[in-house]
């Protein structure tokens, strides 16, 4: 009994442990904090590892783009957000969450084969199976603004317990007062994706994906990594 507990706990620490998303491009003041780390925040690096309850938080200048490993799903965290990536296996897939307490950010989710990727703000949840949209959260007191791309995000507001399905060129008012209005989105009402040139690329062959990026080993090195 004592040995098949330090082999559940074992288990439970290697998986917990696991590196979920990697950073693809960074750009001005990224700053980002490991889980239970005691340290404080550190610059974020293009090549960063993530992993589950990382704290990332960007200045006013700041940009971050990182994609999940399993299926490449990517996410753009523009200036003056803060977020912690999340993420838990089960099956080969991770069960993907964003959680954040004010920002703007950029996804583009691949189809999710098992469970959906969520998005936790302080008003509302949104679950999504495969689709490309904005989010912009202004905290507590401002409410949440999703925008659709493609797909479908399903959007719920916490105090209300309204629904509502967020398509192409549609916008999502999710209020801290409870209510949920959905509308046509509005010429010029679009975030700006804010991503420079330069930095990661990613292209398709034949259906596949890759993500190259260049980055520094330990020794000084410069590298090549690719991501298929």
């Amino acid at each position: 009994m004592y040995k098949l507990l330090i082999l559940l706990f074992t288990f439970s620490f290697a998986v917990e442990n696991k590196n979920i998303a990697l950073v693809t491009k960074t750009r001005g003041n990224v700053q980002f904090k490991k889980n239970q780390s005691i340290d404080g925040d550190k610059k974020l690096k293009m090549g960063t590892k993530l992993f589950s309850n990382d704290l990332i938080k960007t200045g006013t200048d700041g940009l971050a783009i990182f994609v999940y490993l399993d299926d490449k799903s990517q996410i753009k965290v523009q200036n003056n957000s803060e977020m912690y990536v999340r993420g838990n296996m089960d099956k080969g897939q991770i069960q993907k969450e964003i959680s954040m307490n004010n920002g703007l950010f950029k996804a583009s989710i691949n189809s999710q084969k098992s469970g959906v990727f969520t998005i936790v703000t302080p008003t509302s949840v949104a679950s999504v199976k495969g689709t490309e949209f904005w989010v912009v959260s202004k905290g507590e007191e401002g409410g949440d603004q999703f925008f659709g791309l493609s797909g479908l995000v399903e959007v719920r507001n916490k105090k209300s317990n309204r629904i509502t399905r967020v398509t192409k060129s549609k916008t999502a008012i999710s209020r801290p007062d409870g209510t949920l209005e959905l509308r046509t989105t509005r010429p010029g009402e679009l975030p700006v994706d804010e991503q420079s040139e330069g930095g990661g690329t990613g292209s398709g062959n034949g259906g596949s994906k890759e993500i190259r990026i260049k980055f520094e080993d330990s020794s000084g090195n410069q590298k090549d990594l690719i991501i298929k």
